[in-house]
């Protein structure tokens, strides 16, 4: 669903995969590879996703709400990336990324271990400790950080400052 979705929204908006890559600050291949299903785009990657086409996470992975694609099917919207803020898309706006899932975890209203939160999640623990890590180069794929924002009781979003 993923994948439809992105072909549909950056078809609608007339960015071209080239663009979009660019935009993101991730390889040509790399869109090509998202929007076939191919390979799966990291949480960060996701988060921009949603930030240029201007709806959340949840959606964009998800259904498309009948007034989403309304909108993108009745209007022509087109974005222009020289407009949009660089700081808030592709590379430099992943270097900038902050992790925020041991920050969550800490929150007095989750209070949630690692080994907790590995449990709840079904991914390892020492998986937990790469992203919440001092380098954090480790992101999680959609899916798995999905499943950490599930049980946080946050949304994807709020997982990286972005």
């Amino acid at each position: 669903m993923l994948h439809d979705n992105i072909k549909f929204l950056r078809a609608k908006t007339n960015l071209s995969q080239t663009e979009l890559a660019n935009l993101l600050g991730v390889s040509h291949g790399s869109i090509s590879y998202y929007e076939s299903g191919a390979r799966e785009p990291n949480a960060i990657t996701v988060i921009l996703y949603a930030r240029v086409f201007g709806i959340f996470v949840e959606e964009l992975c998800g259904e498309l709400k009948k007034e989403t694609r309304d909108k993108f099917n009745t209007q022509c919207i087109v974005i222009n990336p020289d407009s949009l803020d660089a700081r808030r898309f592709g590379v430099q706006a992943v270097e900038n990324a902050k992790c925020m899932i041991k920050d969550l975890r800490d929150d007095l209203q989750h209070r949630v271990t690692q080994k907790e939160l590995s449990k709840r999640v079904g991914i390892s623990i020492k998986s937990i400790q790469n992203y919440e890590g001092e380098r954090q180069k480790c992101i999680p794929g959609i899916e798995k950080a999905t499943r950490i924002a599930d049980a946080l009781l946050v949304i994807v979003e709020e997982l990286y400052q972005v």
